[in-house]
C-alpha cells in the first residue's frame, strides 16, 4: 500500500514539475541574467573613472562573488547526494542540537557544538549498523574507520565535559582578602529579634495553599493589562486557564518575615525574576528574610510568578511568550507599598504602627533586579510612561534600592533606557552567572545621576564565583534549567553558603546605611577588605560614587578629551601609546558611560607615561580629611596598543600559562602637586595594585564557547590626601593644583579610568 502511495505522489510532482526543456531555459536565463548584472556593475563603477587598479579591484570582487556562489553551489549538490531519509533525520536532530549548544557558547559556537554532536552521532551508529549486517571486506574496513572517529569524538567530547577547569586567573591564585575590618557590627549576624511569618494573598489561588485558605490578610487583585504585552490570544487563554485569573486581576500576594517587637519597623520587598512560571520563585529568599527580619526589617518576598515564563507559552510558537512585562514587575512592587501604606494608616488593622512608610527599600533578581529600577523611575511619575491614561500617585519615600544580578534594557520607557537620578543603588553580580552572564547592572549603575546638593550614594559588587541561581533558595546551582544546565561550569561556583552570606551582609549594611543612617558602613562598599571579618575570604570587586564626590573629570562631559568637569579642569597625557574618551562594552551592552582609555608601553616610548589632570588655586574646596577617589579597569584585546599580546591569550591555552606568559597586576604612581610647587607621592598599590580582568569560565565544553570569558568591571581606588602629606610634611593638601598619573612600575599597560575626584572620608 505504501509503495502505491509513493508511486502516484511521484508521479504527480513530475506531472507537476517543469520538463527538461523548462530547466535547461531557467538555466540559461540565470546565466544572461549573471552577466547582464556583471557588466551593469562594470558599466557604473568602471565608466568614466578607469585606472589599473579600479578594474583590478572589481576583477577580484567578481572573483569574491564567484567563488562564494561556487562554495553554495558545492554545498547543495552534497547535501542533495545525501539519502534522503537520512537528510530529513538529520535535520529534524540538528535543530534542537543548535538551540542546546546554544546555551553552551552562543553562536557560532552553538551551530558547531550542534554539528559535532550530529556527526559524533552519525559516524558511531552509521558504521555499527553497516557492520551488524555484514558488508564486504573493505566495507567492513571503511565501517570500522569512521566507527572509530566517532569514538574518539564522542570520547573528546566527555574528557571536554568532565576535565578540571585550568587556573583561569593565574595571579589570583594566592589572593586573600586583607583584613580592615570595621569596628562594627557584623550586618551577616543573626540579629536579635524573634521572627514571624504570615502570608497574604487573594485567597484563592489554585497551586499554593498558602495565597489561599493559608492567608492572613485578603487582598483586592490590581489591573495590570495596560503594562503587560502578550497576554491575550492562545497564551492569554492557556496562561488564563492555568491560573484562574487574566492581566486585568492580578493578585497581590507576598510572603512576610517580621520581627516581633513595638515598631515601626522599616519595610524592604523582593521580587524574583523570571523562572519558570509553574517553579514558585517567592519562597527562594527565605534565607534573607530570616536574617532581615532578626535585624529589625519587614521583609516580604513578593509573588509574580504569573508575570514569568513558561512552556505553555509555546501554544503560540510565533509570539512565544508575553514581553515587556519588566513595567509591570516594577508597578506590581509600587502596588504592594500602597497596599502596605493602607494598613499602616488604618487603626483597625492589625498591623498599624507596626511600619514605618518613611524608610522603605526595595529589591530584586534578575529580571525582577530590573524591575527594581522600573519602580524608581514609576515612583516619581504621574503618569505611565507609555500611556498616559493609566494615572500614577507612589512617591513613596524609598531610601535603598537593590538589584541582584539584574538585566538591563527588557524594558524601554519610551523606547529609550531607564534613566535614574538621585536613590541609593547597590549593584551585585556575580562572575560565575551562567544565566545573565553579562554585568548589566554596569549599565544601570553607570546611567544614575547624582543632582547638586543631594546625598545620595550608588555602589556596585562583582563577585568571584557566584553564580546566578544560589541568591535565591529554590533556584540553586544551575543557572538553566535541566537538560543544559548539565553543560554550566558548576565545579567553580562557591558554595551556597558562602554566597548568602555575602548577600546578608550587604544587603543588611546597604539597608543600614541608607534606612537608619549608619554611613559609617559605607567603606564597606568602596572596599571590601573593610569587611573581610565578616565575608568568605574571596575576590571582590568594588565600586562606589557619592553625590558629595568633588569631581575633576567624569569623561562625560564634553567632546574635548583636554577638559574635564565645569571647563575648569585641565587634563594632558603624554608618552602614551593610546589615550582617548570612548565608550566600552560589556558582552552583552554598552557600559553607558564614558571612560578615559589611558596605553603605555615602554616599546613606544621609553619615558614613563603620563595622565595629568590640573586645575587653579583655590578652584576646589580641598582639605587634609578627603581622599581622591577614582575608579579604573584593566582592558582587554579590543583596546590593547598596537603589538600587545591580548590578555584573554593565557586564559585559552590548554596548558596552565608560565610566569612570563602570565598578565600582570598594574601598579603606577600618582603625583600629587601643591600651589607652591612641593609634590608627594604614593603607589597605587599603596591602596591595592589593578588585576587583570576576573576570568570566568561558565561552560563545561569552552571548545564551542563563543562567549567572553572577561569584560569590564570598574574598581574603586581610594587614597587619602593625609597620606600623601605624610610622605611630604611641606606638602599641604588643601592647595593641591595637581595630580598626575604616572605609569611608571609596570611597563605596559592599558586601562579605563572614570569618575576621577575628591571625597570626604565617611
Amino acid at each position: 500500500m505504501w509503495n502505491t502511495v509513493k508511486y502516484y505522489w511521484q508521479r504527480a510532482l513530475a506531472a507537476l514539475g517543469p520538463s527538461v526543456s523548462g530547466w535547461k531555459g531557467a538555466t540559461r536565463a540565470h546565466w544572461v541574467l549573471w552577466a547582464l548584472l556583471i557588466l551593469l556593475l562594470l558599466v557604473t563603477e568602471i565608466w568614466g573613472k578607469w585606472s589599473t587598479s579600479r578594474l583590478m579591484g572589481f576583477g577580484v570582487f567578481v572573483a569574491t562573488m564567484g567563488m562564494i556562489s561556487l562554495g553554495l553551489a558545492i554545498v547543495l549538490r552534497i547535501v542533495a547526494a545525501i539519502r534522503p531519509s537520512f537528510r530529513t533525520a538529520f535535520l529534524f536532530a540538528l535543530l534542537p542540537s543548535t538551540l542546546l549548544g546554544l546555551l553552551v557558547g552562543g553562536m557560532p559556537g552553538g551551530l558547531f557544538f550542534a554539528l559535532y554532536l550530529t556527526l559524533t552521532v552519525s559516524f558511531i551508529f552509521g558504521p555499527w549498523a553497516a557492520l551488524r549486517n555484514g558488508q564486504g571486506t573493505l566495507s567492513r574496513i571503511y565501517a570500522s574507520v569512521f566507527l572509530a572517529i566517532g569514538g574518539a569524538m564522542a570520547a573528546a567530547l566527555l574528557y571536554m565535559a568532565i576535565k578540571p577547569v585550568d587556573p583561569l586567573n593565574p595571579t589570583l591564585e594566592n589572593y586573600t582578602l586583607e583584613d580592615l575590618t570595621l569596628p562594627l557590627t557584623d550586618p551577616g549576624a543573626k540579629g536579635a529579634f524573634p521572627v514571624s511569618t504570615f502570608t497574604y494573598g487573594s485567597g484563592e489561588d489554585r497551586h499554593r495553599p498558602e495565597y489561599a485558605e493559608g492567608i492572613r490578610f485578603k487582598t483586592q487583585a490590581v489591573d495590570g493589562s495596560r503594562l503587560i504585552d502578550g497576554w491575550d490570544g492562545l497564551i492569554g487563554w492557556n496562561r488564563s486557564r492555568y491560573w484562574g485569573f487574566d492581566a486585568t486581576n492580578l493578585p497581590v500576594q507576598g510572603r512576610v518575615w517580621m520581627p516581633e517587637g513595638e515598631g515601626p519597623f522599616p519595610l524592604v520587598l523582593i521580587v524574583h525574576g523570571n523562572h519558570s512560571m509553574e517553579e514558585f520563585s517567592d519562597p527562594g529568599y527565605d534565607y534573607l528574610g530570616e536574617h532581615l527580619a532578626s535585624q529589625g526589617y519587614i521583609f516580604v518576598s513578593v509573588d509574580e510568578n504569573f508575570l514569568n515564563g513558561s512552556t505553555a507559552d509555546m501554544i503560540d510558537p510565533i509570539k512565544g511568550g508575553i514581553g515587556e512585562e519588566n513595567d509591570a514587575r516594577g508597578w506590581m512592587l509600587l502596588e504592594h507599598f500602597k497596599l502596605w501604606q493602607t494598613w499602616a494608616e488604618d487603626p483597625d488593622h492589625p498591623l498599624f504602627g507596626k511600619v514605618d512608610m518613611d524608610r522603605l527599600g526595595v529589591m530584586g533578581h534578575s529580571r525582577g533586579g530590573e524591575a527594581v529600577a522600573v519602580a524608581a523611575a514609576f515612583n516619581n511619575l504621574d503618569y505611565y510612561p507609555d500611556d498616559a491614561t493609566l494615572a500614577f500617585d507612589y512617591h513613596f519615600n524609598i531610601g535603598a534600592y537593590i538589584a541582584i544580578a539584574p538585566i538591563d534594557g527588557q524594558y524601554h520607557p519610551r523606547e529609550d533606557k531607564t534613566r535614574l537620578k538621585d536613590i541609593n543603588y547597590f549593584v551585585i553580580h556575580g562572575a560565575m552567572d551562567g544565566d545573565v552572564s553579562s554585568f548589566t547592572g554596569a549599565s544601570q549603575y553607570s546611567r544614575i545621576e547624582f543632582s547638586p546638593g543631594s546625598a545620595n550614594t550608588k555602589a556596585s559588587l562583582y563577585v568571584a564565583g557566584a553564580n546566578h541561581g544560589q541568591f535565591n533558595s529554590s533556584w540553586g546551582i544551575y543557572d538553566t534549567g535541566l537538560p543544559y544546565g548539565w553543560l554550566l561550569n558548576t565545579r567553580d561556583i562557591m558554595p551556597v553558603a558562602q554566597q548568602e552570606q555575602i548577600a546578608k551582609v550587604y544587603f543588611t549594611a546597604f539597608l543600614e546605611a541608607m534606612l537608619n543612617g549608619k554611613e559609617e558602613y559605607l567603606p564597606l562598599f568602596a572596599d571590601a577588605r573593610y569587611g573581610a571579618d565578616w565575608l568568605p575570604d574571596n575576590v571582590y570587586i568594588n565600586n562606589m560614587k557619592r553625590a558629595r564626590t568633588h569631581l575633576l573629570a567624569t569623561f562625560d562631559e564634553d567632546l574635548d578629551p583636554g577638559t574635564g568637569e565645569g571647563g575648569a579642569i585641565r587634563i594632558k597625557g603624554a608618552h602614551l601609546s593610546k589615550w582617548r574618551e570612548s565608550l566600552l562594552n560589556l558582552k552583552w551592552n554598552p557600559l553607558d558611560t564614558i571612560v578615559a582609555v589611558v596605553a603605555w608601553d615602554q616599546e613606544v616610548s621609553s619615558d614613563p607615561g603620563e595622565f595629568g589632570l590640573t586645575w587653579a588655586p583655590g578652584a576646589l574646596p580641598l582639605n587634609e580629611e578627603m581622599s581622591l577617589v577614582f575608579s579604573a579597569s584593566a582592558l582587554g584585546e579590543g583596546t590593547k596598543p598596537n603589538g600587545w599580546e591580548p590578555a584573554e591569550e593565557a586564559s585559552s591555552k590548554d596548558k596552565t600559562p608560565d610566569a612570563d606568559e602570565v598578565e600582570k597586576p598594574l601598579d603606577w604612581s600618582i603625583v600629587a602637586v601643591d600651589a607652591a610647587g612641593q609634590t608627594a607621592t604614593l603607589k597605587l598599590s599603596d591602596d591595592k595594585p589593578l588585576h587583570p580582568q576576573l576570568i570566568s569560565q561558565t561552560s563545561r565544553l569552552p571548545l564551542f564557547s563563543t562567549n567572553a570569558t572577561s569584560e569590564i568591571v570598574m574598581q574603586r581606588f581610594t587614597l587619602p590626601l593625609a597620606a600623601f602629606a605624610e610622605v611630604n610634611s611641606a606638602f599641604d593638601p588643601s592647595t593641591l593644583v595637581s595630580i598626575r598619573f604616572v605609569f611608571d612600575r609596570s611597563p605596559s599597560g592599558v586601562i579605563a579610568l572614570d569618575d576621577i575626584g575628591f571625597e570626604e572620608i565617611p
